[in-house]
């Protein structure tokens, strides 16, 4: 099952929104959910990783996984080092937004 939170208005709770279905999915079916936060703001990030990683923004995150495929460059490696397990629920996994997505075409 894929699940897609999108809309070009802000504010109107999409992170929130994505993060809770994850938690829904992963609760009442048990099964692992993976989460890619493409949101420069962060929020679905923060929401399932906490505020403590985003400060420390220790990795990998989803703007090295897209950089590295505009430089054709093979991500499989790099998209397993990315993804983050949820320390609320083990069985979601989230490949963590940065700011610098902002810049990025």
């Amino acid at each position: 099952m894929v699940v897609t939170v999108a809309s070009m208005k802000g504010g109107v709770g999409k992170s929130t929104l994505a993060a809770m279905v994850a938690k829904f999915v992963a609760e009442r079916r048990g099964t692992p959910v993976t989460v890619i936060d493409l949101d420069p703001q962060r929020g679905a990030t923060i929401l399932l990783l906490g505020a403590e990683y985003a400060r420390q923004r220790a990795g990998p995150g989803v703007y090295e996984v897209l950089e590295s495929e505009q430089a054709s460059i093979p991500s499989t490696e790099l998209i397993a080092q990315a993804l983050r397990p949820s320390p609320y629920d083990g069985r979601i996994r989230v490949l963590p937004s940065d700011a610098a997505l902002a810049h990025m075409e």
